[in-house]
């Protein structure tokens, strides 16, 4: 376990971690991050050029199982002993289909149409079956937004995305009530290390949405902030700043909190700086982040020429005019009718007096 590190328990928060982990590994070392599991001579078959009818027979059978219109993988149970590895060979068997060519482009696009009319009637968004019916909450269609995050993960998947109205569903979800299983789900599986429509998602369900789903995806930005998402501090802590003005008190005290981790980064740090947040109205939290500015020359400057600074000096010197030079102690007796001198009360005990 120590060589290997910690493996995450959630396929969700492996999807995270193993996609920052290959975007950083590709831009350090220009190498494809390797496979867990082999399929289809993976990583690159041209389907066109392929004359395998064999082939294109086990890629029609292996959609077929994954689409959730035939009810096969969509209807296994969340405890089904196998769960785990059919997500991920479904996660990787669109990513072939997205690195193939025009056959492979085809297949995965009717896979992506078949998963955008279940979403839509999942969603209510055509009224068809109920939450209680559909089996999002026991089955393994839940793990559908993972097929979308895996193409959410690459430019041609997230041309495919468009192409299939994906993102215009998960935006209109953001708009209906008493759709937070679906909102938490989507926010949860889309990758955000590039400019585009997931962070457009991320940052309307910061906003728009229920308490419960804004402060979801405020501590959802923590779990990106750990894993290391890339440019983090480029879009991350413009978001959490955002999150300080939530008029929930839940909201912006997490929102502060997780800001007040990422400072651990100097690059996050500089970028929340650079804000010029407000957050005198946070309290003592607040002001113990604001001090944390004091720790690099750029924010030294900025407070300084805000006045913070002297006035911070001038309050610490009033404080420490008073220094008292004699303590006296004056104790007082108890004297009885007759006005003689009792012993002090039961656990009363004398101090010496300072000269």
């Amino acid at each position: 376990m120590k060589k290997r590190g910690p493996k995450p328990y959630s396929l969700y928060l492996d999807h995270i971690v193993q996609k920052a982990m290959a975007t950083h590994q590709k831009r350090d070392q220009h190498t494809r991050v390797q496979k867990d599991i082999f399929i289809l001579k993976w990583p690159n078959v041209n389907l066109k050029n392929c004359k395998d009818e064999q082939l294109h027979r086990f890629v029609r059978r292996l959609l077929y199982f994954y689409k959730p219109s035939s009810k096969l993988y969509a209807s296994l149970d969340l405890d089904y002993n196998k769960a785990k590895k059919l997500t991920v060979v479904g996660c990787q068997f669109t990513e072939f289909m997205l690195e193939s060519e025009e056959d492979g482009q085809g297949y995965l696009e009717e896979l992506v149409k078949d998963i955008v009319l279940w979403l839509s009637a999942t969603s209510g968004i055509k009224q068809e079956r109920s939450l209680q019916n559909n089996g999002l909450l026991n089955t393994l269609c839940q793990y559908y937004f993972l097929f979308i995050g895996t193409l959410s993960c690459h430019p041609h998947g997230v041309k495919m995305l468009e192409k299939c109205n994906v993102f215009q569903c998960l935006l209109n979800l953001c708009s209906l009530k008493n759709q937070d299983h679906l909102l938490k789900l989507a926010v949860t599986s889309l990758d955000y290390s590039r400019d585009g429509l997931a962070r457009v998602i991320l940052s309307k369900t910061l906003t728009a949405s229920p308490d419960s789903c804004r402060l979801y995806a405020t501590k959802h930005l923590r779990v990106l902030l750990r894993a290391n998402v890339e440019f983090f501090s480029n879009w991350g802590i413009e978001l959490l700043v955002t999150q300080l003005h939530d008029k929930s008190k839940n909201i912006s005290t997490e929102a502060l909190d997780i800001l007040d981790e990422a400072c651990e980064d100097k690059a996050n740090l500089h970028a929340l700086i650079q804000m010029k947040p407000a957050l005198s109205h946070l309290g003592d939290k607040g002001l113990l982040l604001l001090i944390r500015f004091l720790s690099i020359p750029k924010g030294f400057s900025y407070l300084n020429e805000r006045g913070y600074v002297t006035k911070q000096l001038e309050k610490w010197q009033k404080t420490n005019e008073f220094i008292p030079e004699k303590s006296s102690l004056k104790l007082n007796y108890r004297q009885n009718t007759n006005k003689k001198a009792v012993l002090p009360a039961k656990g009363f005990v004398f101090l010496p007096i300072q000269s």
